[in-house]
């Protein structure tokens, strides 16, 4: 059974991280994906790289980027102004990551 340390809670969702499993799982709006740490790092190069690649030329407010998953059925879907905010929550998650295991302390 996970046992959940919150890495970021904002408004808009959170990014938390099981201490039994270390798989992350990310709420944002009205989807929960759970993710392994290496698989989050890359859900967050995704998200990064579709923002930079559109801000400049897609409306903001338009449901325009396309996010796969790792279910072959399922895509997430955003406007600019929902995937800068996903962005920043899972940066500040990232942060969080980083910052824990800066400090892993040897319980021995």
């Amino acid at each position: 059974m996970c046992n959940y340390n919150t890495l970021k809670n904002s408004k808009h969702g959170y990014v938390v991280q099981c201490k039994n499993c270390d798989h992350i799982q990310v709420a944002f709006g009205t989807t929960i994906v759970s993710l392994t740490r290496a698989a989050y790092y890359e859900h967050l190069a995704l998200v990064q790289e579709q923002f930079d690649q559109n801000c400049r030329t897609m409306p903001w407010d338009q449901k325009v980027i396309h996010i796969p998953t790792a279910a072959k059925g399922v895509t997430m879907i955003y406007t600019l102004n929902e995937l800068h905010t996903l962005q920043d929550l899972l940066s500040e998650g990232r942060k969080k990551l980083e910052y824990n295991d800066l400090f892993v302390f040897n319980e021995n």
